[in-house]
């Protein structure tokens, strides 16, 4: 590959992506001042009707918004900032790797695969970044999920309809026949034996 295909174009990549991750950015910060002005709307309509609730439950709506819509504004920051350090260390190691690229006939699938690895690793701090944030600004669903995973499945089960049944919150799904297939994932099942009986 020449010196243009393995530094030029290979940035133009990160160009890219930076784009693509600066609009989710901006998509998820319209999403979040929607849910806040959303929870401020029905936060005033649930207040009570009598006084002084009326004005606690007004004051605490209003607070909840302003806290909501602070906590968007922060989580963006961290998206945009976090967007420009991921653009940096891809231009930096498409110019770092470039010799590696250059060598023929191999170089390109070395370079391909290191880049790969690069990715993951950016898109494994992402991920834990934005888990931080989200841990922070749900707070009560964070302690409730936490203390879900030690209480164990749950005794009472809704029953649905149909030919699948999830139950409880193990991604067990129980087959019209009597089986069972583990999900891990929505796309990701593993069919286990017939003769394991879900109840």
């Amino acid at each position: 590959m020449s010196l243009k295909e393995c530094t030029a174009d290979r940035a133009k990549k990160c160009a890219r992506e930076e784009d693509k991750n600066f609009k989710q950015c901006t998509e998820e910060r319209d999403q979040g001042y929607d849910q806040c002005t959303q929870s401020r709307d029905d936060g005033y309509k649930d207040c009570c009707g009598w006084i002084p609730c009326k004005w606690f439950c007004r004051a605490w709506v209003w607070i909840s918004h302003i806290v909501c819509v602070v906590w968007t504004w922060i989580a963006n920051v961290v998206c945009v900032v976090w967007t420009w350090i991921k653009n940096i260390v891809c231009v930096l190691w498409v110019y770092l790797t470039a010799a590696i690229c250059m060598i023929p006939g191999i170089g390109k699938y070395i370079t391909g695969f290191l880049d790969g690895v690069v990715d993951t690793i950016l898109d494994i701090i992402g991920g834990i970044i934005n888990g931080f944030i989200g841990l922070i600004s749900h707070p009560i669903e964070a302690v409730k999920t936490i203390i879900s995973f030690f209480l164990g499945c749950p005794k009472v089960r809704a029953v649905a309809p149909g030919a699948l049944q999830v139950i409880a919150h193990h991604h067990f799904r129980k087959t019209a026949k009597g089986g069972a297939r583990l999900c891990t994932l929505p796309w990701v099942c593993v069919s286990l034996l017939p003769t394991l009986k879900v109840a």
